[in-house]
């Protein structure tokens, strides 16, 4: 993805209320699992997002959580388009744990 011009997040993710700083994901590195907990811990690499636009990349940082409150906090987007084998809509989590440099 080049960052060379703004880029547009989609609407129901610019339109969040909530004032924690936003990001999107592009790839997650590694994991640690609790099964019997729910509990999770992934590094991950992505965007930071601010006023609805792509800023710059960002990477090394750690999402953690617990899956019942992930799963509870999902919305998904109306963007679901089928295009390959494994597809899925834009989903914005609210409440994660992010930590990082």
């Amino acid at each position: 993805m080049s960052i060379n011009k703004p880029l547009k997040v989609n609407n129901h993710i610019s339109e969040s209320k909530s004032p924690v700083t936003k990001s999107t994901i592009t790839e997650t590195i590694g994991h640690g699992t609790n099964l019997v907990t729910g509990d999770y811990s992934v590094g991950a690499t992505g965007f930071l997002i601010e006023n609805g636009e792509f800023k710059y990349p960002i990477n090394e940082f750690t999402i953690a959580g617990d899956f019942k409150d992930m799963f509870q906090n999902i919305t998904l987007a109306n963007d679901l388009d089928f295009e390959y084998s494994t597809n899925s809509p834009t989903m914005m989590i609210e409440g994660m744990v992010v930590a990082g440099k």
